[in-house]
């Protein structure tokens, strides 16, 4: 698939990110995470509120748009190397390692394209 414009990328974006977060929740990530602990319920909570941050700007598209998807698609590409990184080093899963290389192709195809 090539990714043609900003808001298709982005859409493929949030709902790879959809999935991402659901499987860090079912995963415990919060557990796994070593730079800060936090509880379960606050990191559930953080994950929904991102996640209606990013529906928010998919959905509505304010004046920021453009800005913030091309934003969040980076930051979805690093944070998918990270995650990558993080499985390699650890030398097993660690939640959010299946979902991980989707965000990098799709931010991938889109800054290359």
């Amino acid at each position: 698939m090539i990714v043609e414009n900003i808001t298709t990328a982005f859409t493929v974006s949030c709902i790879v990110q959809i999935f991402h977060s659901l499987e860090e929740i079912f995963n415990h990530f919060e557990k796994r995470w070593s730079l800060w602990k936090t509880s379960r319920a606050t990191f559930v909570t953080f994950e929904v509120l991102f996640s209606l941050l990013f529906l928010y700007t998919l959905l509505f598209q304010p004046s920021f748009y453009a800005a913030f998807a091309k934003a969040f698609l980076l930051l979805m590409f690093a944070n998918g190397v990270w995650h990558l990184f993080w499985g390699w080093s650890d030398r097993r899963y660690v939640p959010g390692l299946i979902t991980a290389p989707f965000h990098i192709l799709n931010s991938a195809i889109y800054f290359l394209s």
